[in-house]
């Protein structure tokens, strides 16, 4: 656990949560989302039993340590085996608890988590181009931006070997 935050994955009992986090329409500029989920769909997700390495996904959610309520969520998607690469998303929900080091240490966290438990060997975060909190939050925590795509996405890296 890194110090003020912990991750926990994904249950059951976080389906209100996600729902009203996920199908909030003012975050879906900022992923690949176009439409909301549904119940059905988000609760076959939280109650099968999920790894990174059989599903290429794992969603976490970022607690504070002290208080243990819910700060964000953190997703892992398409896991690469052949190169070593995972993909990499994060939502810390509320304005009030952006840019108080929730973010950064979440990363920090599953970072860890990351090295000690797979073989993962960089985690890519494509983040779009302005969404300059999101740049300033992967560059604080060490990524490094590589390239811009066709729709102007910014891919920042870091090298976990």
């Amino acid at each position: 656990m890194i110090e003020g935050i912990q991750l926990r994955k994904a249950v059951e009992s976080d389906l209100e949560l996600l729902l009203e986090w996920e199908n909030e329409a003012g975050h879906w500029r900022f992923g690949n989302r176009t439409e909301p989920y549904h119940r059905d769909d988000l609760m076959a997700y939280l109650t099968a039993e999920h790894s990174l390495s059989k599903d290429g996904q794992e969603r976490w959610i970022i607690c504070s340590a002290e208080e243990e309520n819910e700060k964000g969520v953190l997703d892992l998607f398409d896991l690469n085996d052949s190169d070593g690469t995972v993909q990499i998303g994060i939502l810390i929900h509320e304005t009030s608890d952006r840019r108080k080091g929730n973010g950064i240490k979440a990363l920090e966290a599953i970072k860890s988590l990351l090295v000690e438990q797979t073989k993962v060997k960089a985690i890519h975060a494509w983040v779009q181009i302005d969404n300059v909190a999101s740049q300033g939050l992967f560059r604080k925590a060490s990524y490094v931006y590589r390239r811009k795509n066709e729709r102007g996405d910014l891919l920042f890296t870091l090298e976990l070997i």
